[in-house]
């Protein structure tokens, strides 16, 4: 199930300076009636060292998989930035300076996915150096990100796979030992 992210805010308590809670949903059609809000810090995966069943491994590579959406977006909302309705916030992107960020929100780009969309005419009009590779920067920068999902989806599968094929091994067998195995019982009494 992927996730979407719905805003942002700090609550402030007398006893406390400020939690910054997070509002998220599903993807999809019933968004906006299944919206619940978070405390961000009990979203950010933590890795217990001193446990590593299964049950773990799945739990932090849930976590994982949904702090990956909601960090950039978190990021770019503590940088006082503008949330995008979809895609990766520029502040979570480093082939633009700030100011340059600042410059594409101007210009209505709020996302890295809105930079890797613009034509080769709209990346020439922009004011800054080298403007004409922004949007093959983008598209390699999206390109790889996905490559390094996909490799971590791989690879926790293949543990997951790995630890079932243990299971079975180590599974012991039920019924009547076979005929054969019973001389060596009477050899070792």
């Amino acid at each position: 199930m992927t996730i979407q992210v719905a805003g942002f805010e700090t609550r402030y308590d007398t006893k406390t300076e400020g939690v910054d809670w997070v509002k998220i949903g599903p993807k999809g059609l019933d968004f906006q009636n299944t919206q619940t809000w978070h405390r961000v810090e009990s979203l950010r995966p933590k890795a217990d060292p001193t446990r590593s069943d299964s049950r773990q491994a799945d739990t932090l590579a849930l976590m994982e998989a949904r702090w990956s959406v909601i960090e950039p977006a978190y990021l770019s909302w503590k940088g006082g930035q503008e949330l995008p309705e979809t895609g990766t916030p520029l502040a979570a992107w480093n082939g633009v300076s700030p100011s340059a960020a600042d410059h594409l929100r101007r210009m209505g780009i709020l996302s890295v996915e809105d930079v890797a969309a613009m034509s080769p005419d709209e990346a020439a009009r922009l004011a800054f150096p080298n403007s004409r590779e922004l949007p093959k920067l983008a598209a390699r920068y999206l390109d790889s990100e996905s490559a390094t999902a996909q490799a971590a989806k791989m690879e926790t599968m293949e543990a997951t796979i790995a630890e079932l094929q243990a299971m079975l091994d180590a599974k012991p067998k039920r019924g009547r030992p076979p005929k054969n195995a019973a001389p060596e019982a009477e050899e070792a009494a």
